[in-house]
């Protein structure tokens, strides 16, 4: 018989914070460039704008 694994609940601000962490530090090992770490951060921004209410815009 399988057991249940426990779902994890990750807070929109912690989301938002590793999201952050990863952005700056793949800039420091120099795995992005300032112009694509901008870039991630509107797209983010943007899905999570036409995400709000069930994917309406």
């Amino acid at each position: 018989m399988s057991q249940t694994v426990p779902l994890k609940y990750y807070s929109e601000n912690f989301i938002k914070s590793d999201f952050e962490r990863c952005t700056n530090s793949a800039l420091a090992d120099g795995l992005i460039t300032g112009v694509e770490k901008i870039w991630l951060q509107q797209a983010a921004g943007t899905y999570a704008v036409n995400t709000v209410g069930g994917g309406k815009n």
